[in-house]
């Protein structure tokens, strides 16, 4: 027993210095060639006329984000075996997990093999046998490195920035043959070596396989490895062979390739990954008939069918044999915390309608292992997506709690129901390796009533996928003592087998998965966020004013909103890529929003017309901008009109001093420009607290301890007192004052950095609108805006896609405390009876609720992964709304989303609203031609209070016929019309879509 904790350092010696290096034969090295290095990529095509150099091994290539190509020649020695010669090449790999350096792609006599990676370095030749000539060409990224010296900022991530130097080194270019046998002894002594790290010392288990272990390099003869690779593996064999237990734990495994759209590389990079990660899956599934993959996003799924259309053939026909299985129902992996509602359910009708076109068949998932939060409403997005269960793992990442599932209902803020699954391997690049079994064992909470769970296999977030390896260790694991059982299955075969075995027994999860981790993405990127929504409002008006004028736009809308949702991926509109993913998301928005804007414009005429529409689905009555300044306007919802004088029973605003009053609010500053009094005057309530001022600006130190884009730490969001608050004031003045709006500004400044406010108070409006102009040059540093309101409220309500949730305000239990900056949609609101005060933001959506105060994230300044992110001059709005008696009574919604859908002037409107939807509470959010190009109009609608409401929705032109469908609209159930109108009813939150036929 003194002897054994030897063995392990024996047994790694042995196997590195023995063992796999006598897996692959003497060499026979190819003759190399190359072409020059380009920043751009060709095709195989272009790169045979390309100009061609000898290229030895050891030579230095591979300047950052550049492309070359290589030709590598060889012949087969005589004496090698038919069906054993491989290729060995190695582009300069190191230890670091593939997908984020250099990488390659192999093609032999014109076709596409599959990737060449750190962990893919073979390319086996089957046909090839003694004498045989060999071609391969290899075209080689060199991607660099973004980790290579931690989270510190770097220049690489950024052609425009990225050093010039070569950073990789041609290692190997050869022919081999692959031992098979020393192969599979490598696999077993690593697999036993990683079982005793993983049991207690006084495992039994342990003792035994040390003992095997000793004798297993005993048996290794260091002058004849492959002769005793038998002898060695046969005393390892009786360990490998003792059967696991009748009750064992069972992990249904599937291969896997998580692929970021853009992350550490760009989105045109993704696409180059895709092709990689698709042939790699082939081949595998080509090799190993057991072998069953997962592959979600339908984005990538059309690059390759564009680019490698041989390849998408071959996954098609693996489709339909049931081994590559189509996931998610997206057409990426979307962020899910910051997009709007429609955004998420068009990702369900991109992406499913492409999978049914592919496959003939909807995804019948959704499959997002890696988003940042989960809100309550997804669950009924799901099911409007066509979809019934729901896979993640990425709260095991939580810093304060654990969920307490791994398998569960989740129900959603409406009722809807989804089965959920968290994979206890906690992580979505297993290798199966004996300690992930048994920390899934180890840490999945639901024995109780489950015995099942999930592993997705295969190296991910940079694609690549499952190995040979890992589908070799499968079997070596699938029955064995010490681990649980492994079986080689598909996701939705998993789904199902839960559902039916254990379904009646599972625990239910209500409401939003909130993660406890990455809550700066709330914030990060000012510019990608903003973008976002300015498309998405755009996207709005564009399909609204089309159906006004009955103009489809077809594939061109299409285009336009596909280009939206790849750019709504989870690691891009969250913030946290390097500095060309950003650079390109807000060039792709900027072009999305141009065409759409064009598009309107050819509908309805330019700005600066003599009508007015408007786009929210609440009617606006108040003052509003056209252009050239502000005008009274009276419209309908989802209608148009003409500019009005104010009605006489209508105050103007007037100025006295510190003072705007326009009899329905008062504001009142101080000589710093900061807001000391808000009265509402019909309640008479000030909504600041005595003494205190509102509207306040203050720095926070803001460096994470890790994670830089993602993360805003508890110490700095808590640092009260090292925050900075912006007392001092270069300029306070009033800039506007009309009887319709009067306008404060004022300009601060703050290290290297300048801030400008504005305050605005208009005609018949209880709200007040502001906005924060700043250059920003700080290093590491948030900016936050504070508004303390006067008002007792233990809860804040917060706005999310399709209705509100409720959060703590005070930090009684480690869940509540963890909830310290959360995402928001539209606003966030604290009320007590009879009073409530409200923030609304239609851009931003990071906010701190705590407290005695509503507190906006204005900007940050992380260094990590874009050195430079949010770094220069932004504009973020946001208005404060008070209001007496209850809050939705009182039109939260409606004043949130006359924010959200500001007036349009135009040369023409329309004479009546586009639709009208008669029922207290309930808001439309999308009026539509249908995608299939029928000419039937899409009505989405939803009850925004939480409550039951019902009523009637008529389209202008009349409706002939309707029908209740989901986010996919394919025509459902039948539904009266009546007077020409369609009677409707919803349920809490209850999100209803309906397709209308035109006509009386």
């Amino acid at each position: 027993m003194h002897q054994m904790p030897n063995t392990l350092a024996r047994v790694r010696r042995v196997l590195d210095e023995l063992v796999r290096p006598a897996v692959l034969g003497p060499a026979a090295p190819f003759e190399v060639e190359a072409t020059p290095e380009r920043p751009d990529a060709i095709a195989l095509a272009t790169a045979y006329d390309e100009p061609l150099v000898p290229f030895a091994t050891g030579t230095a290539w591979g300047r950052a984000w550049h492309t070359r190509w290589f030709r590598l020649r060889g012949t087969a020695p005589s004496g090698w075996a038919r069906g054993t010669v491989v290729a060995h090449v190695d582009l300069g790999f190191s230890a670091a997990q593939p997908g984020f350096q250099a990488e390659g792609t192999v093609w032999r006599d014109g076709r596409l093999l599959h990737a060449v990676q750190p962990d893919r370095r073979l390319v086996h030749l089957d046909d090839i046998g003694p004498g045989d000539r060999v071609e391969l060409w290899i075209e080689a990224i060199a991607y660099p490195w973004v980790f290579e010296h931690g989270f510190r900022p770097t220049p690489v991530g950024d052609p425009h920035t990225a050093p010039a130097d070569l950073r990789y080194r041609l290692v190997t270019a050869a022919l081999a043959e692959h031992r098979a046998d020393v192969d599979d002894l490598a696999l077993e002594l690593d697999t036993v070596v990683d079982l005793v790290g993983t049991l207690d010392a006084a495992h039994p288990m342990r003792a035994q396989a040390l003992v095997a272990l000793d004798a297993a390099v005993l048996a290794v003869r260091p002058d004849d490895v492959v002769g005793s690779a038998a002898a060695a593996r046969a005393t390892l064999a009786p360990l490998l062979a003792r059967p696991a237990a009748p009750g064992a734990h069972r992990i249904v495994a599937t291969g896997h390739a998580h692929l970021d759209t853009a992350w550490l590389w760009p989105v045109g990079e993704t696409r180059r990954k895709a092709v990689r990660t698709f042939a790699n899956a082939l081949d595998l599934l080509d090799r190993h008939p057991d072998h069953r993959v997962v592959v979600s996003q339908a984005q990538h799924y059309a690059w390759v069918e564009q680019d490698a259309p041989e390849l998408f053939e071959r996954v098609k026909a693996h489709v339909a044999a049931g081994r590559w299985e189509p996931a998610g129902g997206m057409w990426v992996e979307t962020d899910l915390n910051l997009p709007a509602g429609e955004s998420l359910l068009r990702q369900f009708l991109h992406g499913q309608r492409a999978f049914e076109r592919w496959f003939g068949r909807p995804c019948p998932g959704a499959f997002l292992p890696d988003d940042f939060g989960y809100p309550g409403s997804f669950p009924q997005l799901v099911r409007q997506g066509g979809c019934s269960w729901f896979f993640t793992q990425k709260l095991s990442w939580n810093d304060t709690n654990r969920v307490p599932h791994h398998t569960f209902w989740w129900e959603g803020i409406d009722g809807s129901r989804v089965l959920a699954h968290m994979s206890p391997i906690e992580t979505y690049n297993s290798t199966l390796e004996p300690h992930e079994l048994a920390h899934a064992v180890r840490t999945f909470t639901d024995h109780a009533v489950s015995s099942t769970s999930l592993a997705c296999f295969g190296h991910g977030d940079g694609g690549g996928g499952a190995t040979a390896e890992m589908i070799r260790r499968s079997r070596l694991v699938a029955d064995w003592e010490p681990v649980p059982r492994v079986a080689l299955g598909d996701v939705a075969g998993f789904f199902a087998e839960v559902a039916r075995a254990d379904g009646d027994r599972l625990a239910t999860w209500v409401g939003e998965l909130y993660f406890e981790l990455h809550r700066g993405t709330a914030s990060s990127q000012v510019r990608t966020k903003q973008g976002s929504r300015a498309c998405e409002r755009l996207l709005h008006e564009l399909e609204l004013w089309s159906v006004a004028r009955d103009r489809p736009l077809g594939d061109e809308l299409d285009e336009l909103w596909r280009a939206v949702l790849v750019q709504q991926f989870h690691d891009i509109l969250p913030g946290s890529s390097i500095a060309w993913v950003h650079r390109e998301a807000v060039e792709a928005f900027a072009s999305v929003a141009a065409a759409a804007e064009a598009h309107v414009r050819e509908l309805v005429g330019a700005p600066g017309g003599p009508a007015l529409l408007n786009p929210a689905p609440v009617p606006v009555r108040g003052v509003v901008d056209a252009g050239d300044g502000p005008v009274w306007a009276d419209l309908p919802a989802l209608g148009g009109g003409a500019p009005g004088a104010r009605p006489a029973d209508v105050a103007p605003v007037r100025v006295d001093g510190r003072c705007f009053d326009n009899g329905v609010v008062r504001l009142v500053w101080d000589e710093a420009g900061h807001v000391v009094s808000l009265v509402h005057v019909g309640s008479g309530r000030d909504v600041v607290p005595a003494g205190r001022r509102a509207n306040v600006l203050r720095v926070l130190r803001d460096r994470p301890g890790m994670w830089d884009a993602w993360d805003v730490d508890l110490a700095d969001a808590d640092a009260d007192g090292a925050a900075e608050e912006l007392t001092a004031a270069v300029t306070v003045a009033v800039v506007e004052a009309t009887p319709l709006r009067a306008t404060l500004r004022v300009e601060r400044a703050v290290g290297a950095s300048t801030v400008v406010q504005t305050v605005a108070v208009t005609a018949g409006s209880a709200r007040v609108d502001a906005a924060v102009e700043v250059d920003w040059h700080e290093d590491g540093r948030r900016l936050q805006l504070v508004w303390p309101v006067d008002v007792r409220a233990t809860e804040a309500t917060c706005g999310t896609q399709f209705g509100h949730v409720r959060r703590p305000r005070h930090a009684n239990t480690s869940w509540d405390a963890a909830r310290f900056e959360v995402c928001a949609h539209r606003y966030v609101h604290a009320g007590e009876h009879g009073f409530g005060v409200a923030l609304l933001a239609d851009g931003p959506h990071g906010h701190d609720v705590r407290g005695d105060a509503l507190r906006l994230t204005v900007v940050r300044a992380p260094s990590f992964p874009d050195p430079a992110a949010d770094r220069g001059r932004h504009r973020v709005a946001y208005a404060v709304w008070p209001h007496a008696g209850e809050a939705f009574a009182a039109g939260l919604e409606d004043e949130a989303h006359r924010v959200a859908h500001p007036v349009r002037s135009a040369a023409t409107a329309p004479l009546q609203p586009v639709v009208a939807l008669d029922a207290p509470g309930a808001l439309v959010s999308a009026v539509k031609h249908a995608a299939d190009g029928s000419g039937d109009v899409v009505v989405r609608a939803w009850s925004s209070r939480g409550g039951r409401t019902a009523g009637t929705l008529r389209l202008a032109g009349g409706v002939a016929a309707a029908w209740r469908t989901d986010a996919l609209e394919a025509v459902g159930d039948a539904r009266p019309v009546v007077d020409g109108a369609v009677p409707m009813t919803f349920a809490p939150f209850e999100v209803v879509t309906m397709r209308l036929r035109r006509g009386k």
